[in-house]
């Protein structure tokens, strides 16, 4: 075989492995843009954005101007960006850098955008009586995928024990808008999964009313998938985990909001919109899957190199 049949088989194979580490494309209309950056985003005015020692944030986070922090030692897996007039105790372990007088209008700018935008979109599916009431442990509900992109509005978002389960592709979108001040609750154990594929980053959970409930205070073993988007309200968080990110809390000089996790609370950075990063196990497939091409180019080269070599060996034989 000549080496430019080698060549081309190698490339072949190298993309037959890169599409492994490329995940589906999502088709959604609503983007968070810069807003998307980070694990937490708090607007400006933010009142009180408290987090503690025993909660851990991995990804980036950000306060909007003249947010007033108190931070009594979280661990934050990434950057911290403060813009102009951020006041209060920072005594986070951060991994990263921490940056003070950072620009964060476009951030702010987009998150206003992409609320509007989810607010405006038509429905694509229903659920009965308009509202999400899950109260007991044996009590669950199943949304499923309408298309590439699911739309659906409910007044509130109340899950004591029981889980809400979204079901998609790992292409499908699932956007949900939250019109009412009964906003979200999830405690005890409730959950919010996914399956057939769908993930964390296609999924946006607006919550349009002004003061409206954000209160995450389930069990350790409880998780929340998706991102929140809560402009006009605070949060409170405690003990789950939420896979995804947190935006909310956008004030002004007149109104503010707080955010405050009041115990053991994570976050999973997993932006709405963004590209999944690829698990190690795969990566670990593409490096073996590379290390053997190299291999198998090598052997080819060399006993060409043989072949070329015996070839000579017997012509000089011959003379």
């Amino acid at each position: 075989m000549s080496r430019c049949c080698v060549h081309k088989r190698l490339v072949v194979a190298g993309l037959a492995l890169l599409g492994l580490l490329t995940p589906a494309v999502s088709a959604t209309t609503i983007t968070l843009g810069a807003a998307a950056n980070y694990a937490i985003l708090a607007g400006p005015y933010v009142n009180q954005f408290v987090l503690n020692s025993s909660d851990t944030i991995n990804g980036n986070v950000a306060v909007g101007t003249h947010g007033s922090i108190l931070w009594n030692g979280p661990k934050i897996t990434g950057n911290v960006y403060e813009a102009g007039g951020v006041s209060g105790t920072n005594s986070a372990h951060v991994s990263g850098t921490t940056t003070t007088n950072y620009n964060l209008n476009t951030a702010v700018s987009n998150a206003q955008s992409a609320e509007s935008s989810a607010a405006a979109l038509a429905t694509t599916t229903s659920v009965s009586g308009g509202a999400i009431s899950i109260t007991g442990s044996s009590q669950n509900l199943t949304v499923n995928a309408t298309g590439a992109q699911t739309v659906l509005d409910v007044s509130s978002i109340f899950i004591n024990g029981g889980n809400l389960t979204l079901h998609g592709t790992s292409s499908d979108i699932f956007i949900i808008n939250v019109t009412g001040r009964g906003g979200i609750t999830a405690e005890n154990s409730a959950s919010v999964l996914l399956t057939g594929g769908l993930t964390a980053y296609n999924v946006l959970f607006n919550v349009e009313a002004t003061n409206a409930t954000v209160d995450l205070q389930a069990s350790s073993s409880s998780v929340f998938n998706g991102t929140i988007l809560a402009l006009n309200s605070g949060a409170t968080l405690q003990t789950e985990t939420l896979n995804g990110a947190l935006i909310a809390a956008f004030g002004t000089s007149t109104t503010s909001y707080a955010i405050h996790a009041n115990s053991p609370f994570t976050i999973n950075y997993e932006g709405f919109g963004e590209t999944p990063v690829p698990e190690p196990g795969t990566l670990t497939l593409f490096a073996v899957g590379v290390g053997l091409l190299l291999a198998a180019r090598n052997r080819k080269s060399n006993a060409g190199l043989q072949a070329c070599s015996s070839s000579a060996v017997n012509k000089q034989e011959q003379a």
